[in-house]
């Protein structure tokens, strides 16, 4: 009986590492999305921003892009056209929502 759950134990702590590793993978790689993101955006505006998302069960349900000051030069309609298309470039996935927004000082 011990040996048996001994071997349960065992086989339950390499799924559970196995499956850590895949989310540890996920998370760095929808890290370097999110920051190529912030790059392409800001080398087509001029704009620094950072880049914020939300995924559940594999799909990517909300990015949030954070501009740090108030576009001078673009319109909100010319920043939803270059964030969803670098979103869309990076992470290989359309969200469901796209949320901007603008730190007013």
């Amino acid at each position: 009986m011990f040996q048996h759950f001994r071997r349960m134990l065992a086989i339950t702590s390499v799924v559970l590492a196995i499956s850590g590793c895949d989310l540890v993978d996920t998370m760095n790689q929808s890290l370097e999305y999110s920051r190529a993101v912030s790059r392409s955006i800001e080398s087509k505006t001029g704009l620094k921003s950072e880049v914020g998302f939300e995924w559940q069960t594999g799909s990517l349900t909300s990015v949030t892009v954070n501009f740090v000051e108030m576009p001078e030069k673009h319109t909100i309609q010319e920043l939803s056209a270059i964030s969803k298309q670098a979103i869309l470039t990076e992470f290989k996935q359309k969200p469901e929502h796209v949320v901007l927004t603008f730190v007013i000082k």
